[in-house]
């Protein structure tokens, strides 16, 4: 049964990364690998400080000394 339920996880992670794959393939040929590879580079680093950012607990959270 666990064999299964794992199949399917990979298979549904394996669907799930063939879209952003295909878009990259398409930006590509539009605006050339360079272009590409710097916009996905841009997206990485906004997505690394917002999650930063927004993970951070609230200054009021800090314990008192």
């Amino acid at each position: 049964m666990r064999g299964k339920i794992f199949g399917l996880q990979n298979n549904a992670v394996n669907i799930a990364l063939s879209l952003p794959l295909a878009l990259a393939g398409i930006a590509e040929q539009f605006v050339g690998l360079r272009f590409t590879l710097l916009g996905l580079a841009t997206l990485i680093v906004i997505a690394n400080f917002s999650t930063w950012y927004w993970g951070r607990p609230p200054a009021s959270a800090t314990p008192e000394e």
